[in-house]
């Protein structure tokens, strides 16, 4: 087996652009492998997207089995556990077969030439850390916003309504969500994804500590599969990173990238004490953090609550979120202020 394609969820996700787009490959069909791991249980799986009328995980991967080689895991976490999508791409790695490991975001869509791309790539340099560049559609395709779910979307249709689909690749990795691939035994060498949980949650910087250590390892520095880019279709649903709490949550994760590189340590049990102190200094903030939907992203509406919601009602909702994450920033000051004035 040459790839191993990897992608997670936690009960989040609408669609599965990539598995689809992964089936159209003009690659050998037994060369590749894609695995979609879940972190909560198959029921809660199918449940969450099926209430949306949207196929779930598990019907996906059925429906393309006798296309390419396709599987579904499980973790089997309740939904007291907090999202940790490094832990699921973690078993995804140890159960995956493939001599190059690719970490995808699983809603992209890609080209056909794309795996074939990406395995000139490796075979040119063993020792690359390769990303992909994203470009985002701007809103869903043939149809209206309160019908997104029933969107027609393809690479094709998709990239031609980019705003930007005609501008050259950029010199640096800009996002590190797309993709991270790099041969197995570089994987190894780092133990994957950090699975403290300081990282419990899809707000996160983990991709870029995983491609920073990476880099550390291998003394390289990550760069963009050349000559392509991957596009995700228009939906709703995603994380809010423009929050003071978000804010403060990256900065946390922030502070070990930087000790990993300052420490060039590639493996993550290397500062495992680091992340204890920090999450011991932060407790009562990032369980906070993690028990708010700050961490999780929206949730995927019904047909009638997409028929009736109104752009003033997300304002109010979103508004009133951040008023409660003010007002608990400020407590937290002002009880540092009083304790330090004693």
């Amino acid at each position: 087996m040459r790839h191993s394609i990897i992608s997670w969820d936690c009960c989040y996700r609408n669609f599965f652009h990539t598995a689809l787009a992964l089936a159209e490959q003009d690659f050998d069909i037994d060369s590749f492998e894609v695995l979609y791991v879940e972190q909560r249980t198959k029921s809660a799986s199918d449940r969450f997207n099926r209430q949306a009328g949207l196929a779930s995980l598990g019907d996906v991967v059925t429906a393309l089995q006798d296309r390419m080689n396709i599987r579904a895991l499980y973790l089997g976490d309740g939904p007291e556990r907090p999202l940790h999508w490094g832990r699921a791409v973690n078993l995804g790695i140890r159960k995956s077969r493939g001599d190059v490991i690719s970490v995808m975001d699983g809603d992209l869509l890609v080209g056909r030439d794309f795996l074939a791309k990406l395995d000139d790539e490796h075979h040119r340099s063993p020792t690359a850390v390769i990303n992909l560049h994203r470009r985002m559609v701007p809103g869903p395709i043939g149809v209206t916003r309160d019908r997104w779910t029933d969107q027609s979307a393809s690479f094709d249709a998709c990239l031609d309504a980019c705003p930007d689909r005609d501008q050259p690749l950029p010199a640096e990795v800009q996002n590190y969500g797309p993709m991270i691939s790099a041969r197995r035994e570089h994987w190894r060498a780092i133990a994957g994804y950090d699975e403290h949980r300081i990282w419990s949650t899809g707000l996160s910087r983990i991709g870029e500590d995983v491609t920073a250590r990476l880099g550390i390892h291998l003394a390289v520095r990550e760069r963009l599969l050349p000559g392509t880019v991957c596009v995700h279709p228009w939906h709703p649903v995603g994380f809010r990173r423009d929050t003071l709490a978000a804010r403060r949550m990256l900065s946390l994760q922030g502070a070990l990238i930087d000790w990993a590189r300052t420490n060039q340590a590639s493996g993550w049990t290397d500062r495992r004490a680091t992340a204890d102190a920090l999450y011991c200094q932060n407790r009562r903030f990032i369980d906070r953090v993690l028990k708010s939907d700050v961490a999780e992203p929206s949730s995927t509406p019904t047909r009638l609550k997409r028929m009736n919601a109104r752009f003033s009602g997300v304002a109010a909702k979103l508004l009133n979120r951040e008023f409660h994450e003010i007002r608990g920033e400020l407590g937290t000051a002002v009880r540092n202020m009083l304790s330090g004035s004693h």
